[in-house]
């Protein structure tokens, strides 16, 4: 038999229109379908019309979706599987510009299924660029091939689906456009179920294409997803420094879901995390602009010293002691030797700076926006490769809070695991406590324990003050007006708001001061801070619970950046502890009061002596003249 090799065979799904590919042919050369033209493969259908597509600039009518979805050369028989893949046809209405080699491209299909055939899990995909129409018809469309991956049941797609009956449930693409951030995620919605095979990889070899879909629609859920954090005003069980943060992001539900599914039980997200390099805010504007010309370079001696860098810095200085956490390029000179500045951790090259702009530190905000903006921006140097398609690894350090996962996390949280935010005092006692502050102490104590991940926000709530509504819903107090403001607008809507705290974090900020040339210019005209920031954060799915009985939905979610305001350290007065020193003294002195008593009196004879022979000096000069 001749080699039996099959050129587009396949059908393809317009919206609502059955479309056939040419017959199948033989051909002594293979004919890979990756390497078709989009625009030829639509053109070759009889019923495609290419008046059906026009552009619209304004995304009012018509915004990117999916117009064909391709099985190609399916075949049970394991070795005739090497051609099989699935193709995506993206219309682009709107002229986007879609960022082809971008990583950020993904569908996402369920991959999991109850006893009834409901999805019941759901993961994004890779999306492969094959080719995108050029010409008059530039942008217009776009060819993906979906690349298969091995999930959490240890199956790829092409293992899991059934020979006879083969479904794909597509929920929505994902579509990077250049010049943005995260991707755009458009719902599509759609179940495709496959029988028959094409010509040559069923059954029968000689038997001529039998393959055809039917198409249902999929229920999803669309949601706009918004950020805050909180941190209280408390040292963290880490220690001196340190700030428990509550990274949490909020949305609304439609009434009518949780009324006919019961509650919100799970939240399954996907996202990347990364802890920054320390990050350094001065005072005086003329001491940012001087490093910045040494950003993402290292300097000489690890860090410790280099005379070429005008300015250096201390922060974190430990149990009282001429040691910090943190240094760079701090030194002095006596006697033309240089001494480094004892510290723990050197920084030998420096990748964050900012500055109050000669304004008060302790109310100086980096707001996470303009931290994020400075990450995407920074071009500065690539030693570790880069993340995310562009951003610079050399931003971030190789790992993160204790627990928890660098890179790529996809995690479902059930609202049943309640975790503790631990204060200093938990594990700390008084006694570590004057060590580490003496009789300055910030607030130290205030546990928070059992905090939900999954909380509907109830009117009641926000019937107080906006310090009282941070605190009891766990929410930035600077996000409570616009908090409010889209409660009021989505309860209007019949909807009700979620919060989901999805992730307990370490913040650290630590006072310090700048050197110039090895000598100190002043204290506390600097602060070092550090976070952790994820990126590319996405709802996946949404389970109800109703009765025991779960249902689960697709999310339909643009994908956001999330990061913690860069604010100052902990400052404060550790009244109790002034009050334990006062008594002490009291008690001192009541014990050693003879001892105190005599050491004054003769105190004050010298005193007095010395006034007498002053007055007596005086007025044998006066007597003489």
């Amino acid at each position: 038999m001749k080699k039996l090799l099959i050129f587009l065979a396949s059908l393809l799904l317009l919206i609502n229109i059955y479309v056939k590919f040419p017959t199948p042919v033989y051909a002594e050369e293979e004919i890979k379908f990756d390497q078709t033209n989009v625009l030829e493969d639509l053109e070759s259908s009889e019923n495609f019309n290419i008046e059906d597509y026009p552009f619209d600039s304004t995304g009012l009518i018509n915004s990117p979706k999916i117009i064909n979805f391709v099985e190609y050369c399916y075949s049970y028989r394991a070795n005739m599987q090497n051609n099989y893949g699935l193709y995506l046809y993206i219309y682009n209405p709107q002229n986007l510009k879609i960022n082809t080699v971008s990583k950020l491209n993904k569908v996402e299909l369920a991959v999991g299924y109850d006893s009834s055939g409901i999805p019941t899990t759901y993961e994004k995909f890779n999306l492969e660029f094959l080719s995108k129409s050029t010409g008059d018809y530039e942008n217009l469309f776009y060819k993906f091939k979906i690349v298969d991956h091995i999930s959490d049941d240890g199956k790829t797609i092409l293992k899991r689906v059934n020979s006879n009956s083969r479904r794909y449930d597509i929920a929505s693409i994902e579509l990077h456009e250049e010049g943005q951030r995260n991707a755009t995620d458009y719902g599509i919605g759609g179940t495709y179920t496959f029988t028959g095979y094409v010509a040559g990889y069923g059954p029968d070899v000689n038997a001529e294409s039998t393959l055809k879909v039917e198409v249902n629609d999929l229920r999803t859920i669309q949601i706009e997803v918004n950020s805050t954090n909180y941190s209280p005003d408390t040292v963290s069980n880490l220690g001196m420094f340190h700030q428990n943060t509550i990274n949490s992001v909020y949305f609304s539900v439609d009434n009518i879901l949780l009324e006919e599914y019961g509650k919100l039980q799970k939240i399954k997200a996907e996202w990347y995390e990364y802890k920054t390099k320390p990050m350094a805010v001065v005072k005086d504007i003329n001491v940012k602009e001087s490093l910045e010309p040494f950003l993402g370079k290292a300097i000489s001696n690890g860090g410790r010293y280099d005379e070429n860098v005008p300015y250096g810095f201390c922060a974190g200085k430990v149990n009282n002691l001429p040691t910090y956490d943190y240094s760079y390029n701090a030194w002095t000179s006596s006697l033309g030797l240089i001494s480094p500045q004892p510290a723990n951790s050197y920084l030998e090259t420096l990748y964050y700076i900012f500055s109050s702009n000669n304004a008060d530190l302790d109310k100086f905000i980096l707001t996470s926006e303009e931290l994020l903006d400075y990450i995407y921006s920074y071009t500065l140097s690539y030693d570790k490769g880069t993340i995310l398609n562009s951003i610079s690894a050399d931003l971030f350090e190789d790992s993160v809070d204790e627990g928890r996962t660098r890179g790529y996390n996809l995690k479902e949280i059930d609202s049943n695991d309640t975790f503790d935010m631990l204060s200093y005092d938990s594990n700390h006692s008084w006694w570590d406590k004057l060590l580490d502050y003496g009789f300055w102490a910030p607030e130290t104590g205030g546990d928070l324990k059992n905090i939900s991940p999954i909380e509907i926000v109830e009117t009641d709530a926000l019937n107080q003050d906006n310090q009282v509504i941070s605190e009891s819903l766990l929410i930035n107090e600077n996000d409570v007006n616009k908090f409010k403001t889209y409660y009021a607008n989505e309860t209007a809507k019949n909807k009700s708001v979620i919060l989901f705290r999805f992730a307990q974090t370490d913040y650290y900020s630590a006072s310090g001061f700048v050197m110039q040339n090895g000598s100190r210019i002043s204290n506390d005209d600097m602060f070092l801070a550090y976070e952790t920031v994820f990126l590319n954060f996405d709802i996946i799915e949404l389970t109800f619970n109703k009765d025991g009985v779960y249902t689960t939905f697709a999310v339909v979610s643009n994908p956001i950046d999330i990061a913690r305001d860069v604010t100052a350290p902990l400052k404060g007065f550790d009244w109790l502890t002034f009050i334990l020193v006062v008594i002490l003294l009291i008690l001192l002195f009541i014990l050693l009061r003879p001892v105190i008593v005599a050491i004054l009196k003769i105190i004050w004879k010298i005193i007095t002596s010395i006034f007498n022979l002053i007055a007596k000096i005086f007025k044998r000069g006066g007597g003489s003249g």
